[in-house]
């Protein structure tokens, strides 16, 4: 019989998993990249950290609701003329997604810090999702703002 109270509490690294990548690079992502990209990025990073389905969908869903949020916004700036930048007008929400996404896997990204795991390099996935969503994204605004006019 085993004794609960002697197990560890922190899980083990995984090895069969690739690396996750650090929570705080994934900010750029999101900021350069936008909602999508961020998204792409987290739902891949909670893959890596082991997330259970339902986190992986709870960041699924946050993305999907801040990228559906957006496109008020955008909307509003055109219509309004406000001079707020568009591209800037979308970062905020993107961050916005970046850190409630975060917050999802925070006690696996922890589990493995404390576990001493290396982390992967985010340079070459995040540059492609920070161009290759990222124009998808302003694709999609740019249709919007067409479909509005």
């Amino acid at each position: 019989m085993r004794d609960e109270l002697l197990q560890p509490t922190v899980p083990a690294v995984d090895p069969s998993r690739p690396p996750p990548w650090r929570q705080s690079s994934q900010a750029y992502v999101a900021f350069f990249g936008g909602t999508l990209a961020a998204t792409v990025i987290a739902v891949a990073n909670s893959g890596r950290l082991g997330a259970s389905p339902r986190q992986r969908a709870a960041i699924l869903g946050t993305g999907l609701a801040v990228l559906a949020l957006a496109v008020p916004l955008v909307l509003w700036s055109v219509r309004s003329d406000s001079g707020i930048s568009l591209r800037l007008l979308t970062r905020i929400p993107a961050v916005a997604a970046y850190a409630i996404q975060a917050r999802i896997v925070r006690p696996l990204d922890r589990a493995f810090s404390l576990r001493g795991g290396e982390r992967a390099s985010l340079w070459a996935p995040g540059l492609a999702t920070v161009v290759g969503c990222g124009l998808v994204e302003t694709f999609l605004f740019v249709l919007v703002v067409g479909y509005a006019r």
